[in-house]
């Protein structure tokens, strides 16, 4: 198997960016804590494509209220640990990738090019104490691009979409396995050597699933259906630009400058100015807008 063009690195960047969608709540252990830990990176991950993977967003958890006495005993001085909410915590991993599906793999529902990240014992032992400590109030994974050439790295880095295009297989459900065996975005692969499959939806059955589970659109209509997502967007920003969110601010400013009373009120006119407002908050908080339909 050959690895990705591009270096671990180069895949975090905008991974993070992506994830974090402009949360300032961030946390890099740095390289020598990083072995005590586990992780690269933590943080409030407010991304709504990664978190529909897992059917929710976890409250978070403040780390320097956790115990952490299996760090300290490897590690004399004690430090402290961030003191804000935390969601996530993830390792990345730039991944090897074949054109040829290994004999084992035959039989699983896996196309090529055929991708695998290694997992590291000591490593995944870690982090496998950290989500029991953390519990269900924040998720570890690791996280893998589902690409391998440097042109494909920067056209999702453009097009914002890494996220979309990525594994992220939960540290609880590695295990003690040795490698992780993928094809497709979300959390759905093979676990090495074993050969178990792990099943999870991935993107597009999320979408699809939301589109069943959705409002009727026929019955409300398109134009109503968006003026009710308007609505809601304009009470809940108006709600967090009180509490001093400096993204709802800039929300509440744009949509006075863009459509102040002297804006046409009529039928169109409405529709116009709902429209863009769900993509002015789509904008502001770095987030990706899709229309779920049939």
């Amino acid at each position: 198997m050959k690895s990705a063009e591009f270096e671990e690195k180069e895949y975090e960047a905008p991974l993070y960016n992506q994830l974090e969608a402009g949360s300032k709540l961030v946390w890099s252990p740095g390289q020598v804590f990083e072995q005590h830990i586990g992780i690269d990176r933590a943080a409030f991950a407010t991304n709504p494509a990664f978190w529909n993977l897992f059917g929710r967003r976890p409250d978070g958890v403040y780390l320097n209220r956790y115990d952490w006495d299996f760090i300290w005993k490897k590690r004399r001085a004690k430090r402290r640990f961030p003191d804000f909410r935390l969601n996530l915590f993830i390792q990345a991993k730039r991944p090897q990738y074949s054109s040829r599906l290994p004999r084992g793999l035959s039989g699983f529902p896996l196309s090529v090019p055929i991708y695998k990240i290694d997992i590291d014992s000591p490593q995944q032992g870690t982090l496998l104490r950290v989500a029991s400590n953390l519990g269900n109030q924040a998720l570890v994974c690791y996280a893998a691009p589902v690409f391998h050439r440097i042109t494909q790295l920067y056209a999702h880095t453009r097009r914002n979409s890494i996220v979309q295009t990525s594994t992220f297989p939960p540290v609880s459900s590695i295990g003690r396995h040795g490698a992780w065996w993928y094809s497709r975005p979300g959390i759905t692969g093979v676990l090495n050597p074993e050969f178990e499959p792990y099943e999870g939806p991935d993107f597009q059955e999320l979408l699809s699933e939301r589109v069943k589970k959705s409002v009727n659109v026929e019955k409300n209509g398109v134009w109503r259906n968006l003026g009710m997502m308007a609505t809601i967007i304009d009470k809940t920003l108006a709600e967090a630009a009180s509490e001093s969110d400096s993204r709802a601010g800039e929300y509440r400013l744009r949509v006075n400058e863009l459509f102040d009373d002297s804006y046409e009120q009529n039928e169109l006119a409405e529709i116009f100015v709902n429209y863009h407002k769900v993509l002015l908050f789509a904008r502001t908080y770095n987030l990706e807008w899709f229309v779920l339909g049939e």
